[in-house]
């Protein structure tokens, strides 16, 4: 409202000053017709006379044009100087944790009924593919310690509703880091692995090597693989004709027993191989069913032993413990034993963790080792590999194998969601608080308030336009026009009455209108003999003009606003 009622103001100025100034030109003499009788400010709006005042040197003129027509911005500036948005607001909640960072030695999946576990599976399988939200408490990494969210703040003292954003607080996460590295054919290597097909083609001898830091050489086998009379000896099943493959994703387990330090219960053997369709002889010289078979054999395997992990951290969840974001705030722990509540060797808990981990992530169909010449697998975990990229060239019998740097950093990554997943599915593994070891945390909840801001943009908008404004008013008032006309040059009646007997009127007949003679006069305002012999006050030629006084004395000005004009101002000579 404001800046629409001060544009009319600033137009009745800017036409006032498009009338005065050429007879403010004129009374000072000497001035030539472009900047005043030939000067058309009144043929356009005031403000549009901006580039006919900057052609005349008319200054002041051509501001107030400018000012006239930004008053439009300055509207449009202050309409939207005040917003309505949210601020973020951190209100204290005090709450408590209920479980404990100990794990109570209990198994995370204790079969009872025989029956294979597989909502890890299906849970990272949902998510994958579908989108769908991890559980509580659980992101692609970790799982973290859940604490208690009560009631969360709706309003604020005043009644003002509260938009909840998210609550955080500190807490420890747990997870999983695997470390893969690649077995060697060759069994002289510290980590080899040693796999063959056997004579009756049903089977492989599959076996890996190692050499421990203390010097020690040790040998591992596949834990849920169906072994033969050999225990490297493992039963696949009848072999399909053409280009074939399978995939290994197993648990390891010691030879025979032999305490090896956890090593080979930690241990898991993810393969790719592919048997190529009756070419260059692996097999040379064995027959099956009287025919020779000659099969060409490539694989790839590495070894992967998870580290467990546990550090405090920063997390943000939702009011349904939907973890948001996660900032580590502590080292991971170097002592991890420190973190199992059982009187028996912690070492030797954290070493059964990680195995029982290992048998439920590798969940190895019974048949073990599974041929197939088609581009489907049949365990769980290459299944998740190819929804992850996208694409089934791990398992295509008719693709290359995959390269040795992808595929350990796809099997980690995998790896350490599914870890994650079975503790926050399986959150019994952990002690409860008793009443008495309940710990107390202060949460940070984060809400938004709906307030009102001040745009910065428009508050300096604003300011500019309104600060050139104040400027170019107290220019005018400082240089506007002297009160020396008898009356507004507002009518023809009036203007010929400024030019009545005067000489110049016949500069701009139609024949000199345009002629040279106008151009190169000169014209004032003031007192002259004009052609009817009397004296006028008005335009003529610049030479036969006596100047007036810069005040007319006949005019009394207004002292203190107790005094008021007497009347029109005089013409005075």
């Amino acid at each position: 409202m404001f800046a629409t009622l001060l544009e009319p103001a600033w137009v009745i100025l800017n036409r006032i000053l498009c009338l005065l100034q050429p007879f403010d030109e004129l009374r000072k003499g000497n001035a030539t017709p472009t900047k005043t009788i030939q000067a058309k400010y009144t043929s356009l709006p005031p403000q549009l006379v901006v580039w006919r005042a900057l052609r005349s040197g008319h200054l002041l003129l051509a501001a107030v044009c400018l000012i006239a027509v930004s008053t439009n911005i300055l509207a449009v500036s202050l309409s939207g100087l005040i917003i309505q948005g949210n601020a973020v607001e951190v209100v204290p909640l005090e709450s408590s944790q209920q479980l404990l960072t100990k794990f109570r030695g209990l198994p995370i999946r204790e079969n009872k009924f025989n029956i294979n576990y597989y909502s890890h599976f299906y849970t990272a399988m949902s998510n994958i593919t579908g989108g769908t939200p991890l559980p509580p408490w659980v992101d692609q990494n970790r799982f973290y310690l859940p604490f208690e969210i009560g009631a969360v703040p709706v309003t604020t003292g005043s009644g003002n509703p509260l938009l909840l954003q998210d609550i955080r607080g500190p807490t420890m996460g747990f997870g999983a880091e695997l470390k893969c590295f690649k077995l060697s054919s060759d069994q002289t290597d510290d980590n080899s692995v040693f796999f063959e097909v056997l004579p009756d083609i049903d089977s492989v001898d599959f076996s890996t090597s190692h050499l421990l830091d203390n010097g020690t050489k040790i040998q591992c086998i596949g834990n849920q693989l169906h072994h033969g009379t050999n225990g490297t000896k493992v039963l696949i099943g009848d072999l399909p004709g053409g280009p074939t493959a399978f995939e290994a994703f197993n648990p390891m387990i010691p030879v025979d027993g032999v305490d090896d330090g956890g090593f080979c219960e930690t241990l898991i053997v993810a393969g790719w191989v592919r048997l190529g369709a009756n070419e260059s002889s692996v097999l040379a010289g064995e027959t099956q069913n009287g025919t020779n078979f000659n099969r060409n054999l490539s694989s790839i395997f590495l070894g992967c032993r998870p580290q467990l992990q546990v550090a405090s951290f920063n997390v943000s969840v939702d009011p349904g413990g939907r973890v948001l974001s996660a900032r580590q705030t502590s080292n991971f722990s170097s002592d991890t034993a420190q973190y199992f509540s059982s009187s028996s060797n912690n070492t030797a808990n954290v070493t059964s963790l990680l195995s029982q981990a290992n048998n439920l992530i590798a969940a190895a169909n019974s048949n073990g080792f599974s041929w197939h010449n088609d581009s489907f697998t049949s365990d769980w975990f290459n299944s998740l590999l190819g929804q992850t990229i996208h694409s089934d060239v791990l398992v295509d019998p008719l693709a290359p194998l995959p390269n040795l740097a992808n595929a350990t950093a796809i099997t980690e990554t995998l790896y350490t969601q599914l870890f994650a997943l079975l503790l926050g599915l399986n959150t019994e593994v952990f002690a409860q608080t008793e009443t008495a070891d309940i710990i107390p945390l202060t949460l940070d909840v984060v809400v938004e308030e709906s307030r009102l801001f001040i745009s910065p943009v428009m508050f300096k908008m604003a300011i500019v336009l309104l600060g050139i404004q104040l400027i170019v008013a107290v220019l005018y008032y400082t240089h506007r026009p002297r009160r020396f006309l008898p009356r507004m040059p507002t009518s023809i009646a009036s203007i010929i009455a400024f030019v009545a007997a005067s000489r110049a009127v016949a500069d701009f007949d139609e024949k000199g209108a345009d002629g040279k003679n106008g151009d190169e006069r000169r014209y004032a305002y003031g007192r002259f003999i004009g052609t009817d012999g009397r004296t006028h006050v008005g335009i003529e030629r610049h030479r036969f003009v006596v100047p007036l006084k810069s005040q007319n004395p006949a005019v009394k000005r207004r002292r203190w606003g107790r005094e008021k004009d007497k009347g029109q101002a005089l013409t005075w000579i």
